[in-house]
C-alpha cells in the first residue's frame, strides 16, 4: 500500500516497481500496488499524481482503494491471489 499524501509516494512506487530488475535470479513475487489516501489529496495534487503514476508505466496492477473498506481491502488480496494461481 502507497499512502498518497507521502511525499516519497512516487519514489516508493518507483522502488517497488523496479525491485529485481537488474537481477534475473530473482524470484518475482506476486504484487498489486495500492494506493490509499487519494481522497486527502486537493485536486491538482491527485491529478499530479496520477500522472506521475500514468508515467511510470507499470505492468502491475494498480490499484486505488480507501483501506478502511473491507471491500476494497478483499479486492486487492482476491488480485493477489490470482496471481498466485498462475
Amino acid at each position: 500500500m502507497i499512502d498518497a499524501t507521502d511525499r516519497c509516494a512516487i519514489d516508493d512506487i518507483h522502488y517497488y516497481t523496479s525491485a529485481g530488475e537488474n537481477t534475473s535470479k530473482r524470484i518475482q513475487l506476486p504484487t498489486v500496488i495500492a494506493i490509499v489516501k487519494g481522497d486527502l489529496l486537493s485536486l491538482e495534487g491527485l491529478s499530479q499524481f496520477k500522472e506521475n503514476v500514468s508515467k511510470a508505466n507499470i505492468s502491475l496492477p494498480v490499484l486505488w482503494i480507501d483501506a478502511r473498506s473491507k471491500d476494497a481491502v478483499l479486492s486487492v488480496l482476491n488480485i493477489l491471489l490470482k496471481q498466485i494461481g498462475r
